[in-house]
């Protein structure tokens, strides 16, 4: 309820009572079957104190007082023991990762190295395939390029090569027929000359 003093408060609020008169919890109306309450709807939205102090109480209620404007009340210390409960993460990131490593390294026997030397040989295999794939382009490529210079050049006679022809000679040039060489075999033998082949 807003604008209103708590029954409880009514005593330190006696000059504001004219501003803010005291609660009327009668006209307070709560549609019960229009909400919704869960525990689980109230954990999402309220989260836990990050230090709570709790107390319980236990009261007991005596009996009538023989005069009715007076009320007694005793406050007793049950117990000066008090319990501290402090609340930690299961598993830190830390903690996990050893959790996972050793499991791993039980079941499988993987050890981080492994692990490690499995990983580098993976980047080698694709780093090979990459560079592989780009040398075989780029000679495709290189290849293309050759044939359709051969396929364009239509300047002058082409001719046949046979497997006895000169790999340098331009094939696509005609030539004259060169004169065929001569072979002379000079024998000299104390001066003499004993054969002449040509």
């Amino acid at each position: 309820m807003c604008s209103c003093t708590a029954l409880s408060l009514s005593y330190l609020a006696k000059d504001d009572l004219d501003k803010f008169p005291l609660c009327d919890y009668t006209k307070c109306e709560v549609d019960v079957q229009k909400g919704n309450f869960s525990d689980k709807e109230c954990s999402s939205k309220c989260y836990p104190d990050c230090r709570q102090i709790r107390y319980e109480i236990d009261h007991e209620v005596q009996g009538r007082m023989q005069r009715p404007d007076l009320t007694l009340i005793n406050l007793n210390w049950g117990s000066f023991e008090y319990l501290t409960m402090e609340q930690q993460l299961k598993y830190t990131v830390t903690a996990f990762i050893a959790a996972l490593g050793g499991s791993i390294g039980m079941w499988l026997g993987l050890s981080i190295l492994s692990l490690i030397q499995g990983g580098t040989y993976l980047y080698t295999y694709l780093t090979k395939k990459v560079v592989k794939e780009k040398i075989l382009k780029k000679v495709s490529e290189q290849r293309a390029r050759r044939e359709s210079k051969i396929s364009g050049i239509s300047d002058g006679p082409s001719k046949k090569l046979s497997i006895g022809a000169n790999p340098f000679e331009n094939p696509f040039v005609a030539q004259s027929p060169s004169p065929s060489p001569s072979y002379e075999l000079n024998l000299f033998h104390h001066g003499q000359t004993h054969g002449q082949e040509t």
